[in-house]
């Protein structure tokens, strides 16, 4: 068998994906998430689907949202296998809900899903018998992940399940089937504490039922007597607390009198208290004056004490300001000499332009090009006069060759090469005519610059001289040094005419504002004559004690308002003549003193209350409950005989279950005799694949529980895996899976290693890759890397692979 074509529709990042693989070796290569496991976990997906390992239930794993689609509504595709030369095609829809699987002869189009292995739990058909191929077997045999070499738990009981059938001459045998099958008789039997309605559930409680029926009727009985012991002594304490209720009831009447007696004498106290109050309110004599204007003029009063304060404050500041004023002025120069020259800043300012001027004037006379030029033009006069002679040299003796050639020899025309020489010649010396014109008329426009600067100089420095004469200085340097000794005793002197300034305007301000002080003073004086003459009053301290006896008397008011109420509060009115009445009357009757306190009282008159009737509730509950105890009780002999039935039925019960259990027993005892008679068989296969991808260890021992072992090649001693490198362990770990695929499959089944070479060295890597060669050359194998040694060493020892690159 060999997955031949994967077409994703859409699952995890993948959507519209064809990918096609071939018999033999095929290796996916790809970058880090590329989609590799991607493409891995969607060959399993179309296999098995996103179901958990439960037969109970349908429930799914945590891949199904892993890998769902974001932006589509779906989750699924189609897997082509050829399966001994006939094309299946699987399409499989993994949506919740929707999940459809349907299973087509790809060469015909017919759909054969009916002749495929239906499974109940997840109600869709299966590609391969649960026997054969299910996750579990295909998850720790044919398919390894990155860093998952390792075997599961559950793969125990399907490896005990193959060596059953593999020792039973190819029958269709199951361990699990027969113990399964007893397993289910027994649980129907149930236990006795197991609620599922089985018999024996049943039988237990029903005896645990009649043997608590049998048990409350004995009970029952004990507690009648008991019960009328209980109601005798319950009558005596109703009697008793009776007693002690009707004592509490007297002391409360007692304590009320009391109490109405202490109220009524608090009430009188009150009473004379109020009177009294009236008739000092009678006694308080006073004019009618008002409180507003009082408080106003008092008011003022302190406003005008304050506004005196600061007039005092503010004539001390002015004649200290005065002070500062006059001792200024003495300081002051007279007359002010240093402002006889007004312009001398501007003559400053002139002078500085005027040098400024001088210094750019002498620079540019300086720097003049006239002696550069007058040597230039020495130089081009001598170079003319240099090539004009050899020029008429030149010229003559080329006449002179032709002259000479036409009388005498023809061979002296040879000196007609100098005409080339005079025609040189000539043009230099023309060339140097030219530019001496030039330079003459440069220095003639030079010389007439030279005489304005001169003329322009001279004017400069009679200007500047004639400033420094005005101000009797002898250089530029002294006339500088006087502008700013003038300048500086200017701004001193321009500071203390400021600050002259300044104090006379404090001063003004000063005086305008104790005028503005008197002025209010004088208002608020007025003001406080005008209230005395409305409230009739001379003086602020009659206006004041008028006001005091106002506010007494309102005092007296309101404190005789408050008496009425307290009085009211200790008997109303509506009250008072009854209180007065049962005073006098219990006065000369009731001589009996209570001490309590009459909430004590009260509370323990009603827990006596309380006591009494929580008693005769008693004794009613339990008059009841002896009723009811004895309209219940059964006949002590039937539930008796009851019990005995029962008990014999459970016997039975027990003696099956013991059957049950030595039955299974037996199984499995036979399960680990076949183990023990296949395991030397897988021992040596396993032996013989450890031996070739590790180079190492030949001898791999596996107990019933798959714990492995390997044995040392030199002491022969078992080590434990958890001894191992981690390399070497996922070496053991795929030989244990090659083995058990090989031993349990007789089908061919392509093998998926996801990244599985990731801890391996190149040397392990190439003993591994060496023997999926050489052993499994009728498989497929999809290898799924990001490394592209797994390629490099794979041609070593085939060029027969098929290459695919994820981007």
């Amino acid at each position: 068998m060999y997955i031949k074509k994967l077409i994703i529709s859409s699952f995890g990042k993948y959507e519209n994906e064809q990918i096609e693989f071939k018999e033999g070796i095929n290796i996916v290569y790809g970058e880090n998430e590329s989609g590799k496991s991607t493409i891995h976990k969607f060959i399993e997906a179309m296999l098995f689907g996103f179901f958990k390992d439960q037969k109970a239930r349908r429930a799914y794993s945590d891949d199904y949202n892993k890998y769902l689609p974001l932006h589509t509504n779906k989750y699924g595709g189609i897997l082509i296998f050829n399966d001994q030369g006939k094309e299946i095609r699987i399409e499989r829809n993994l949506l919740k809900g929707k999940d459809k699987v349907i299973i087509y002869d790809n060469n015909t189009g017919e759909d054969i899903s009916n002749k495929y292995y239906y499974d109940v739990s997840t109600k869709l058909y299966a590609p391969f018998d649960d026997s054969v191929m299910n996750r579990r077997i295909y998850k720790n045999t044919i398919s390894i992940s990155q860093l998952g070499c390792g075997t599961s738990s559950d793969l125990i009981e399907e490896l005990k399940d193959k060596l059953i059938n593999l020792n039973d001459s190819k029958s269709d045998l199951s361990v699990r089937t027969a113990i399964s099958s007893l397993s289910d008789s027994l649980y129907a039997l149930g236990t006795e504490k197991r609620k599922n309605n089985s018999p024996m559930y049943e039988m237990q409680t029903s005896l645990e039922k009649l043997q608590k029926d049998r048990n409350m009727i004995i009970e029952n009985m004990d507690k009648v007597s008991t019960m009328v012991s209980e109601i005798n002594i319950l009558d005596s304490n109703i009697e008793k607390n009776t007693m002690i209720k009707e004592k509490y009831s007297n002391d409360i009447k007692a304590l009320k009198y009391q109490k109405e007696r202490i109220r009524l004498e608090e009430y009188n106290r009150k009473l004379d208290e109020n009177n009294n109050l009236l008739k000092e309110m009678r006694e308080i004599k006073c004019f009618n004056v008002s409180e507003k204007d009082y408080k106003h003029l008092k008011k003022n009063m302190d406003e005008i004490n304050m506004l005196q304060k600061q007039v005092v404050s503010g004539i001390e500041k002015k004649e200290k300001c005065k002070n500062e004023i006059s001792k200024i002025e003495r300081t002051l120069p007279r007359g002010h000499s240093l402002y006889k020259n007004r312009d001398f800043k501007l003559d400053y300012n002139e002078m500085q332009n005027l040098n400024n001027e001088k210094n750019i004037l002498v620079y540019k006379r300086q720097n003049s090009n006239q002696v550069l030029l007058e040597d230039k033009l020495k130089k081009d006069r001598e170079d003319f006069q240099k090539y004009c002679i050899i020029f008429v040299l030149s010229l003559l003796s080329s006449i002179s060759s032709i002259i000479l050639g036409l009388i005498h020899d023809p061979l002296l025309y040879v000196f007609l090469l100098f005409l080339p020489i005079a025609y040189l010649n000539y043009k230099k010396f023309n060339h140097r005519k030219k530019e001496i014109s030039i330079v003459k008329k440069q220095l003639l426009e030079m010389q007439n610059t030279y005489e304005e600067l001169k003329l322009r100089l001279e004017t400069v420095e009679i200007n500047i001289n004639n400033i420094i004469k005005k101000y009797d200085c002898k250089s530029y340097e002294e006339f500088i040094g006087e502008y700013y000794q003038n300048a500086k005793d200017t701004s001193a002197l321009d500071k203390v005419k400021e600050e002259l300034i300044i104090l006379r305007e404090r001063n003004k301000n000063i005086d305008d504002s104790i005028e503005f002080l008197e002025e209010e003073i004088r208002k608020l004086k007025d003001e406080n004559y005008s209230l005395l003459e409305k409230n009739n009053v001379n003086t602020l301290e009659e206006f004041e004690e008028n006001i005091n006896n106002i506010l007494r008397r309102d005092q007296l008011k309101l404190k005789s308002e408050n008496n009425k109420i307290v009085l009211k509060n200790i008997i109303p009115i509506e009250e008072l003549q009854k209180v007065i009445s049962n005073v006098e009357i219990h006065t000369s009757t009731e001589e009996r003193t209570v001490y309590d306190d009459l909430d004590n009282l009260m509370k323990y008159e009603t827990s006596a209350n309380e006591k009494i009737k929580s008693m005769e509730i008693e004794k009613s509950k339990l008059e009841g409950q002896i009723e009811t105890l004895i309209s219940q009780n059964a006949s002590l002999p039937d539930v008796e005989n009851e019990i005995i039935f029962i008990e014999n039925e459970i016997l039975k019960l027990r003696s099956k279950e013991k059957s049950l259990q030595l039955a299974i027993s037996t199984i499995q005892n036979i399960s680990e005799e076949i183990h023990n008679e296949l395991a030397p068989e897988l021992n040596k296969l396993l032996g013989e694949i450890i031996s070739k991808i590790t180079g190492k260890y030949q001898v791999l021992k596996v107990a019933k529980d798959l714990d492995i072992k390997v044995e040392h090649p030199i002491d022969n001693q078992l080590i434990d895996l958890n001894k191992l490198s981690s390399g070497t362990l996922d070496q053991v770990y795929f030989a244990f899976r090659m083995g058990l695929n090989q031993f349990l499959n007789k089908s061919e089944f392509p093998i998926l290693l996801d990244e599985s070479f990731i801890q391996y060295d190149d040397n392990r890597l190439a003993n591994t890759l060496k023997y999926l060669t050489d052993n499994n050359k009728k498989r497929q194998i999809l290898i799924f890397t990001s490394q592209d040694r797994e390629v490099r060493i794979t041609e070593k020892y085939t060029l027969q692979y098929n290459l695919i690159k994820l981007h």
